[in-house]
Parts: C-alpha cells; structure tokens; sequence
C-alpha cells in the first residue's frame, strides 16, 4: 500500500478501548513498537485452505463517487488550481462493499477468541496497478489475490517457501511485496512474489531495521522499489541503493515531483502537521494522534489521521479519518473508517490503500469475516 500503513505503539489499544467502552484514562502514546500483532515462532494456522479452494466473494456494489471539479483561485499575481479527486455525491454512504471474504474454511484465518479480546486476523492488503487486491493472511501464512469482484486469483502458501507470517504488503505490477517478520528469529525480511506464486527476491534487513527497533511496515514508490517504514513512516529507508540491496534512510516519501514528511512524534492538542515539498499544512488534534501516508494520485496526496480525545464521561475516544490535500495544503477531501464496525472483530496494521484511480479501499473486519470497502470521500 502504499501503503502503508501501520499504526503506532498505545495507539491500536487506545482504538479498541475507545469502542469496547473502556473507561480508562488516556495513556500516553509512544512510538516504540508499532505493530498491533507479536509474531511468534510458529503460527499453526486454524484452517488448512488447498490451492484450489474458492473464496466465497459476496456481490459487488459500484461506487456512488464522482469526481472533484478542479477549481481556480485568481489573485493579483498567483493562479492555484487544485488537483482532481474522487468524491461522493452528497448522501452518498460513508462506504460501499467491495466484496467479503468469510473466516474458516474457504476463507481467512481467525486465531484466538473474540470473548478474550485476542482475536487476530489478516493483517494488511494492498491494491495492485491492475485494480486487484492482496490480503496478508497472516495467521493462515499465505497471500490471497482477489479481482476487484471478489474472484480468487491466486493462493500462494508462503510457509513452502520458508517464509514465515506476512505482517504488510505493498503490491507491484505482476506481484507483491511483503514484509515477514519471525520474533523468535530474530528475522526480519522483504519478499517479493509474482502473481503467479513465484518466489523472486528475499532480502534479510540489517540490525536497527526489525520489529523490535521499530519497524510498522513498508510502502513502494512509483517504480515499484519498496521502502522500510519505522515508527509509522517517521522514519524511511529506501531499500535499494543503486540497484543493490542495502537500507538507505531518507527524508520523506517520495511521490513523484513531491515529497511527503510526517512528524516526528505523536501530533499534540490543537494540529498536526504535515510537510508537502516543504509547505506545512494542519489537521484538527484533539489530544494526541498519529498521521501516516497512504499514497498520492493526480498531484493530490492521501493522509490517515487517527484522533484521539476523551469523551465527556471519560471513556478514550477514537476518530480514524483520510483527508485528501493539495500541495499547497488545501484540504479536498475527506473520508472516515468505521472503527465501531472494525473494532468489533479486531483493528489490522495496514487497513487503507489508494486504488489506481484515487478510490480510498479499507479492510474492514467483522467477527465472521472481512470486508473490502470502498471508503467514499466527501468534499470539504
């Protein structure tokens, strides 16, 4: 995905408290782990799913969105036009079913139980250039490929290869990246797989680039190299330096003729700030939160912003939006993630990716299942 994306260490506990009711007080969040799910030495998947299973996709529903007329600001000297986006007609609801995939046989993994607040599923997915969309089935120790339409493409079970659980993808034409991480080892790598099921690189990530010193996820820029994210994307790495494999730490996402810088701490009460090419733009902070980058199409760039503050019967509260910004730092769009829905099954790392044509897709899990959703975008 660009996706990216991962969430922040406190911060997923903080969502699932906020709409399990918790009434515990606001902790202070920090950015020394950032995954929401340990891996283990061995992940026994639940259901054994052969190659040639089905998945059961439900039907597709077509988005309502249409597209954000560019507009013109004249001044005295200065002519601004916006980038195109697509947005949703006024009414339109807040997402659209894509297609589902059930838990168990024929489906995803499930591990744990629902009733001990343990429960753990796919951790991540990403859009391809070709509009299909990979799962990391992470408990089940394989990468799903869907059509759009929730037709099963591929099927590749990563464990024949050596490869433990995928805990983020990041798709490329005619294949996916993904990160595997195995605690117990000590390991942590990139993989790269064809459609196909191919294994075509594997790279060990050096000391100081694990889950332990950080590591959220990875992201691929516009010529499908892929990118080391730590702490959420305050800190990148290029993986490959002049064609040769070996983490180079950079300055901020590079997105075309743009570059994208996150801060480098939870954002405080009052704004949160983002650079674009070095123009600064804010997004509303209760209390605290966290911003990652979720990719950038037609000059316009994509940002999660999770906002966190305390309701007025002292419960955490948790808002997860997507807002759409110019360069110049004009807000465009915005987009908001069910949590309530999500949190009754589980919160994934990486749950948003930017589909080819500027459409926000979110993996939205529920206690049977997961759902792929278009999140619709409304102008602002």
């Amino acid at each position: 995905m660009a996706k990216v994306a991962v969430v922040a260490a406190g911060l997923t506990a903080m969502l699932a408290a906020a709409c399990s009711g918790s009434d515990s007080a606001l902790p202070d969040p920090t950015f020394e782990t950032t995954t929401t799910v340990e891996p283990t030495t061995t992940v026994e998947p639940t259901t054994t799913v052969e190659p040639t299973t089905t998945l059961a996709p439900t039907t597709t529903v077509e988005s309502t969105t249409t597209t954000l007329a560019p507009t013109t600001t004249a001044g005295s000297t200065t002519t601004t036009t916006l980038p195109i986006v697509p947005v949703a007609a006024p009414g339109a609801p807040g997402h659209e079913l894509l297609f589902s995939v059930p838990a168990g046989d024929g489906g995803v993994t499930f591990q744990g139980g629902f009733e001990e607040a343990q429960l753990t599923g796919p951790e991540a997915f990403s859009v391809a250039p070709d509009g299909s969309v990979w799962i990391a089935d992470t408990g089940g120790v394989r990468l799903l490929r869907f059509a759009e339409d929730g037709t099963p493409l591929s099927e590749i079970l990563t464990d024949a290869d050596a490869v433990g659980p995928i805990f983020d993808v990041a798709a490329v034409d005619g294949g996916v990246w993904a990160w595997e991480s195995v605690s117990a080892l000590a390991r942590d790598r990139l993989v790269r797989y064809s459609d196909d099921g191919t294994l075509l690189e594997e790279h060990e990530l050096p000391p100081g680039l694990g889950l332990a010193d950080g590591l959220s996820g990875i992201w691929v820029d516009a010529a499908g190299e892929p990118w080391v994210e730590l702490t959420g994307g305050t800190r990148l790495f290029r993986a490959f330096d002049q064609g040769e494999f070996g983490p180079v730490e950079a300055d901020g996402y590079d997105v075309g003729a743009l570059t994208v810088s996150l801060p480098d701490g939870p954002p405080q009460a009052g704004a949160a700030q983002v650079g674009i090419d070095g123009t600064v733009f804010e997004l509303p902070v209760r209390e605290t939160g966290a911003f990652f980058f979720e990719g950038a199409v037609r000059g316009a760039v994509a940002v999660r912003l999770e906002d966190v503050g305390t309701a007025a019967d002292g419960t955490i509260d948790v808002d997860v939006s997507l807002w759409w910004v110019a360069p110049s730092g004009a807000t465009l769009a915005r987009a908001d993630y069910p949590l309530d829905v999500a949190v009754s099954a589980y919160v994934p790392s990486d749950f948003v990716s930017v589909a080819p044509d500027g459409r926000l897709l979110a993996l939205l899990p529920r206690p049977d299942g997961i759902d792929i959703v278009v999140l619709n975008a409304f102008a602002v």
